[in-house]
């Protein structure tokens, strides 16, 4: 079997993370490390078709961590917040929008369809 490119990184800033959806969306998260700031990318496999580059949530300073990708809802979990991880926003990855956030929990798993969160406290 021959191996063929299909993506290229032209970004300056390091690659944090890769995750591919269920709906074969790629998520990049790059860092720049000198600032510490977050940038999100995805990528529509199928097509190799961009939706969106160096997206910035706004708490986008600090390290973030993104736990599942649900096809059905097409949603991303992010946790900000170091060391301690202090919120969840769920981001709809086609319209680009918050779709919830919750301050006060932290991610624990996802279930049927549901988030399940504790508080740190």
């Amino acid at each position: 079997m021959k191996l063929r490119k299909m993506l290229t990184h032209m970004d300056q800033r390091q690659i944090w993370r890769m995750l591919i959806s269920d709906s074969d969306k790629l998520i990049l998260e790059t860092r720049e490390a000198s600032t510490k700031e977050v940038f999100y990318h995805c990528i529509d496999l199928t097509g190799f078709k961009g939706i969106f580059y160096n997206l910035q949530l706004e708490e986008n300073a600090g390290w973030a961590s993104k736990r599942f990708i649900k096809r059905s809802r097409s949603f991303i979990n992010f946790e900000t917040g170091f060391p301690g991880h202090k919120e969840i926003i769920a981001l709809d990855l086609v319209s680009q929008k918050v779709l919830w956030n919750n301050k006060e929990l932290s991610y624990l798993f996802v279930a049927n369809d549901k988030v399940y969160g504790f508080n740190r406290a």
